[in-house]
């Protein structure tokens, strides 16, 4: 077994050798951070690396050998799940204690359902029409929803038939089959120089 101060160490020296392989932006315009960060991102998504990959690589590169790496990426796993079980705890104790009522009455996260339910009919107005409806007609039929209307078995029942409807939709959709990142890309760049100007 490692010890802690042992894998506190490594995982400094992990931190540092990432901390090198970022790129020194400063003195670059905005747009050209954003610009680059975006294609690093970008690659890293394409060449399938996460974050618990690249620790991996550096940890690696700092010659570390493969029980030490082990013992890091269980370390590394460990600490994330404390954290994660913290915050659950956190939000179970900071909750909206009518919300948990409902919830406990009807065993299902009403708020959720109902998000579920304009995010479905959504996505399907999207793809029929290429328009994005925010402001909902259904409104009335959504917080019915969200005040128990629907059973956990319905609700369940209706997201997987529009499951259905939605990968239909998907192949005869207006819309492109990819984002114009250029396009995005142009516009996220001219608000920052306009907020910046």
């Amino acid at each position: 077994m490692v010890p802690k101060h042992k894998l506190d160490v490594i995982n400094a020296e992990v931190t540092k050798m990432l901390d090198k392989w970022v790129p020194e932006l400063s003195g670059l315009e905005d747009a050209t951070k954003i610009e680059i960060k975006n294609q690093l991102e970008n690659t890293l998504v394409e060449l399938k690396i996460n974050s618990d990959d690249l620790a991996m690589y550096a940890a690696r590169n700092l010659g570390l050998n493969d029980n030490l790496i082990e013992a890091f990426q269980k370390e590394r796993k460990y600490e994330q799940a404390i954290a994660d079980w913290k915050a659950y705890l956190k939000w179970k104790k900071e909750r909206n204690r009518e919300r948990y009522e409902m919830e406990q009455k009807y065993l299902f996260d009403l708020k959720h359902g109902m998000h579920l339910v304009r995010l479905y009919k959504s996505c399907t107005e999207l793809l029929e029409t290429g328009i994005l409806k925010v402001k909902r007609h259904d409104a009335d039929e959504l917080l019915a929803i969200r005040n128990g209307a629907w059973t956990y078995d319905q609700l369940l029942e209706w997201a997987e038939e529009q499951e259905k409807v939605v990968a239909a939709l998907y192949k005869s959709s207006p819309l492109p089959y990819a984002p114009d990142e250029t396009g995005i890309n142009k516009c996220v760049m001219n608000i920052i120089m306009d907020f910046h100007s």
